[in-house]
């Protein structure tokens, strides 16, 4: 690739506003560039090049040549760069759209970045950002042109994971933020996003969505993606340029267009899957090849759309396989759990013992509340396969939910074990539900009510203290009768759905 010897470039600082070239003045002073999305290619000099090395100030570069969100990059500050050409002058080609051809792949987005004809290294990671290539692989090309698949997956977008899992020969690293790609490196090349087309030599299957408000403008016309093993209809979704804003799971707005807009209080975004509206959550519904989704704006809860859930209601368990709609018959209308249970069960975030069962009175493991709570996340748990306790062997069908638990910081063991069949107690149960509130969704716990003094304030652990409290605060949990909160209690699947529900409603109206 030559580079365009002049261009302009909109630099993003107090200093000046447009630049031919920018060069670094020193090495400390941030620096923060936005490329026009009408420059083709555009490069940074480092200051003080000498000997093929360089040490960089900290660096945010925004190119907007791509829709949706931004391609970018961040470098930190004192990074040192390194080629191997001594007379390199400094210069540093920042991210760029570009073509690219990969024997045996489908290429969905590519990338270059660095300098063309030389290597430059890095000492510290390097954060590029892919937008829209969340649900693609990604990989690099190498100097004979061949594609290396990036495979090393990292648990949380940040500095210091990359910096730990970039060691022993490996250089890059990866992690889905929303929609995005995020590629952590610490070398310079050409980056693609791709996808691997069905063996047998014939034409990969495929999946259509589009995108539209009925009343106003059509976001996407009928489009294709190649159909992969495990495609949701939101991560369908989440494969156009398209700018989707979400909580948790659920698709708030699209192309500014939000729920509850322009005086319509029941209007929102739905989705149809061929001539049905599903009941599940987006992220939930696994999708066929084949299958077309049509996402429509609402103004009144799909009865514009011709949306009738009432054919849907649920009578028996094998009418439930078509609709995803839960049915317990454990669970009469009158349990005082009803409400809560069907409302994490049809958002598929919770599970029955059988399929027509729920039995809200057993009690629930530490195994099993950490695998609800992980489906409450939306976490991606195939980026986590290893947990390092004595008695959680890797083949457990719940060692993903425990290593993303303890990855996250919402739960951990004692003496080197998670005693995953133990029956979770509810002061555990309180500690765990307050973390995840702190730490996944962000959310600060209301101070609803007074502070019960419980009877047996005693009783419960100095760990979970401030987590009973604050829960209990909120009106998420209470006590049990007598004034107790019987924090060694083993807790009951029911309390545990009451507790979650309680929580999640709160958060999504907090978000609205």
């Amino acid at each position: 690739m030559r580079l365009t010897p002049d261009y302009t470039i909109n630099i993003a600082e107090t200093v000046a506003s447009v630049f031919t070239t920018k060069t670094l003045t020193d090495t400390t002073t941030p620096v923060d560039l936005v490329v026009p999305n009408d420059i083709t290619t555009a490069n940074i000099v480092a200051s003080g090049a000498a000997g093929g090395t360089a040490t960089l100030p900290a660096i945010t570069v925004v190119n907007e040549q791509s829709t949706g969100s931004a391609l970018s990059m961040e470098i930190a500050a004192g990074t040192v760069v390194t080629s191997y050409d001594n007379g390199w002058n400094g210069t540093i080609q920042v991210p760029t759209v570009t073509t690219a051809s990969v024997t045996g792949q489908t290429v969905q987005k590519a990338i270059s970045v660095g300098l063309a004809g030389q290597t430059l290294n890095f000492d510290k990671p390097v954060r590029l950002v892919i937008p829209g290539a969340a649900n693609y692989k990604v990989g690099f090309l190498k100097t004979d042109g061949s594609l290396q698949e990036i495979t090393t997956v990292l648990a949380n977008d940040n500095i210091n994971a990359a910096t730990a899992a970039l060691t022993g020969g490996i250089n890059e690293a990866k992690i889905a933020v929303g929609a995005d790609m995020v590629v952590w490196t610490k070398h310079f090349t050409s980056f693609v996003a791709y996808t691997t087309p069905t063996s047998g030599g014939g034409t990969a299957q495929q999946v259509y969505i589009s995108v539209k408000n009925p009343k106003g403008q059509t976001y996407l016309s009928k489009k294709s993606y190649t159909f992969e093993t495990g495609m949701t209809a939101l991560s369908l979704l989440q494969k156009t340029d398209l700018d989707i804003e979400l909580s948790g799971n659920y698709v708030v707005a699209i192309e500014g267009l939000a729920e509850k807009s322009a005086g319509y209080p029941n209007s929102g975004w739905m989705y149809k899957v061929g001539s049905k509206f599903p009941t599940i959550a987006t992220s939930s519904y696994k999708l066929e090849a084949g299958d077309y989704v049509q996402w429509l704006y609402s103004y009144d809860l799909g009865k514009d759309l011709g949306a009738d859930y009432k054919e849907e209601d649920p009578k028996k368990p094998e009418e439930n396989a078509q609709t995803g709609k839960a049915f317990f018959k454990d669970v009469a209308e009158n349990h005082w759990a009803h409400d809560h249970i069907y409302y994490l069960a049809n958002k598929g975030i919770i599970k029955g013992k059988t399929a027509d069962t729920y039995a809200p009175g057993s009690n629930i493991t530490r195994a099993e509340f950490v695998t609800v709570l992980a489906r409450m996340s939306g976490a991606d748990l195939t980026k986590y396969t290893a947990a390092s306790y004595l008695d959680v062997k890797n083949n457990a069908w719940y060692i993903s939910a425990v290593a993303w638990a303890t990855k996250v910081g919402v739960a951990g063991g004692t003496d080197g074990k998670f005693n995953p069949n133990a029956n979770i107690s509810r002061e555990e149960m309180a500690a765990m539900i307050s973390r995840y509130a702190a730490k996944i969704a962000k959310y600060t716990l209301p101070e609803t009510n007074p502070v019960a003094n419980f009877a047996d304030n005693t009783e419960i652990s100095f760990f979970a203290k401030d987590a009973v409290i604050a829960m209990q605060k909120a009106g998420i949990i209470n006590g049990v009768g007598e004034n107790k909160f019987a924090p060694k209690n083993s807790a009951t699947r029911g309390e545990a759905a009451k507790m979650l529900a309680v929580l999640l409603r709160d958060i999504e109206k907090a978000a609205k």
